[in-house]
C-alpha cells in the first residue's frame, strides 16, 4: 500500500474529526489526490513526476510554452448576430473586456488564457469562478488553483467547492465556474485526466536520463577505467586509491574503476556518452513527450526527425493549429459561451487568422482571388482584406466586385487561346 492509498484509507476519518469536511471532498480518484497533495507514485523510472517536477524538464516546458503562449497570442473576440449570415463584433458587451482585456484586477487576458491551458496540461482541468452582479451579469472571471477546487455530483449539476482567504471554503453551482477539462473526463467528478499523468513515464525516463547525464560529466566525464600497478599493493591502500578515484572522477557508483596490482597503466573500459546511447535516449524521450502534447518535435527543438504535417513550415504550423491548437480554442470558447452570456446572440471566438495566414506571397495571391482578380464574383471587399491587414478602410471600397456581363473568367480566357 502507497502513500496516496493510504490517504484515501484513513483521509475521509481524519478530515471528518477535525471539522474540515467541506474543503476537501472524497471519494478521490488516486491521481486527483495525488495532484491535490502535490505526489505522485514512482515511475518505473525511479522518479518522481507531477506538477511541480514535470515542469522541470525542458521538453515539458518547451510544449507547455508553445500550447499556452500560442493560446494567449490569439485575440479572444465577442461577436453578435445580426442576422443568419452577419456577425459584427460586439464590443459593447460586458463580457468583452474581461476575455479580451482584463478577466480580473491580478491579470491581463494573455496572462489568464496562458494559465488556463496550463492548468489543462499540468492538472487536467481548470477552474474559474465567475464574479456576477444583481442581475446575474458577468463582472469578472478569477483563476482558481486547481489543486484545491474539489467537486460533487448531485444529480445531474456539479457543486464546486474552493478555499478562501481566510481559510474557510465555499461551495457554488456550475453555473459560476468556468470548468475546462483535458481529455478523459470522469463523468462523477467531472474532472479531466492531465496529460503530465498520461506521459508520467515518458517525463520520468526523461529525468532519469537528465540525471545520469549530469553525474555522467560531472568532474570531467571520466570514463570508468583501470588502474594497474607493478607488483602487490596493500589492501588499504588499494581501498583509499579506489575511493580516492570515485570522489574526484567518477560518475556515481555505476563507474566504480577496477584497481589491479600488476602492470603500470590506465586502461579505459567503458564508451563515451554518445556510444552508450545516452543522447540518443534523451531525443526519443523528448519526442515522446511532444507526441503526449501534440506539439510537432520540431516546434520544440527536435529537428532531426522529418514530420507528416506537410512539407513546409507554414504547412507544419497550420497541421498543428488545426490538430493541436483548434480543439482547445474550442473546448473554451463552448464553456464560456454556455455561462458567460444571458443570450444566445453573442458569442466568445478565438481569431487564428493571424495563425493560419501564410507568407506575403501566399496570401496577397489568396486575396487577388477572393477580390475577384480572375474575373469571379468577389466574396471579399478591398476595405476587409485591408482590416485583415491591419489597414485603414478607404472611401467607397466596400462592394463585392462583380464580373461585367459576358466577360469571361480568365482561366476560360486562356483555354480558348490554348485552342486558338
Amino acid at each position: 500500500m502507497d502513500l496516496i492509498d493510504l490517504v484515501i484509507k484513513w483521509g475521509k476519518p481524519l478530515l471528518d474529526r477535525f471539522g474540515i469536511r467541506n474543503t476537501i471532498r472524497f471519494p478521490y480518484t488516486g491521481e486527483q489526490l495525488a495532484d491535490l497533495l502535490n505526489i505522485s507514485s514512482l515511475t518505473s523510472s525511479g522518479q518522481t513526476v507531477n506538477g511541480e517536477t514535470a515542469k522541470k524538464v525542458s521538453a515539458v516546458f518547451a510544449c507547455l510554452r508553445i500550447i499556452a503562449g500560442s493560446t494567449s497570442s490569439l485575440p479572444c473576440m465577442v461577436y453578435r448576430r445580426v442576422n443568419n449570415d452577419t456577425r459584427e463584433i460586439d464590443s459593447g458587451n460586458p463580457v468583452y473586456p474581461l476575455v479580451h482585456n482584463e478577466p480580473n484586477p491580478l491579470m491581463t487576458a494573455a496572462v489568464y488564457w496562458e494559465s488556463v491551458v496550463s492548468h489543462v496540461h499540468l492538472h487536467g482541468n481548470s477552474y474559474s469562478l465567475i464574479g456576477r452582479n444583481a442581475g446575474g451579469g458577468s463582472l469578472d472571471i478569477m483563476l482558481l488553483d486547481p489543486r484545491y477546487v474539489s467537486t460533487l455530483r448531485k444529480d445531474r449539476r456539479l457543486r464546486y467547492t474552493y478555499p478562501l482567504l481566510d481559510g474557510g471554503s465555499r461551495t457554488v453551482d456550475q453555473d459560476d465556474i468556468l470548468h475546462f477539462t483535458n481529455l478523459f473526463v470522469d463523468l462523477q467528478t467531472g474532472k479531466g485526466m492531465s496529460t503530465i499523468s498520461a506521459a508520467a513515464q515518458a517525463i520520468g525516463l526523461s529525468m532519469a536520463t537528465e540525471n545520469h547525464r549530469a553525474l555522467f560529466f560531472k568532474n570531467g566525464a571520466v570514463p570508468s577505467v583501470v588502474l594497474k600497478f607493478p607488483g602487490k599493493m596493500d589492501p588499504k591502500l588499494k581501498e583509499d586509491l579506489r575511493n580516492y578515484w570515485i570522489k574526484h572522477h567518477a560518475a556515481d557508483q555505476a563507474h566504480t574503476p577496477a584497481v589491479l596490482t600488476e602492470g603500470g597503466e590506465i586502461t579505459t573500459l567503458t564508451m563515451n556518452a554518445e556510444d552508450a546511447q545516452i543522447i540518443q535516449g534523451q531525443q526519443f524521450s523528448v519526442e515522446d513527450i511532444a507526441r503526449f502534447f501534440g506539439v510537432p518535435p520540431w516546434m520544440i527543438g527536435a529537428v532531426d526527425k522529418t514530420t507528416s504535417w506537410g512539407t513546409g513550415i507554414e504547412q507544419q504550423g497550420i497541421g498543428y493549429v488545426t490538430y493541436t491548437q483548434r480543439p482547445i480554442l474550442t473546448k473554451i470558447e463552448q464553456e464560456c459561451n454556455r455561462k458567460l452570456f444571458r443570450n444566445g446572440d453573442s458569442y466568445v471566438e478565438f481569431n487564428v487568422n493571424g495563425l493560419l495566414r501564410g507568407d506575403s506571397k501566399a496570401r496577397a495571391e489568396s486575396y487577388r482571388i477572393a477580390r475577384g482578380g480572375s474575373q469571379e464574383p468577389g466574396y471579399m471587399t478591398i476595405n476587409e482584406i485591408r482590416k485583415l491587414e491591419n489597414l485603414p478602410s478607404l472611401d467607397g471600397e466596400d462592394e463585392l466586385f462583380k464580373p461585367v456581363a459576358g466577360a469571361q473568367p480568365v482561366a476560360a480566357q486562356q483555354g480558348a487561346a490554348n485552342v486558338a
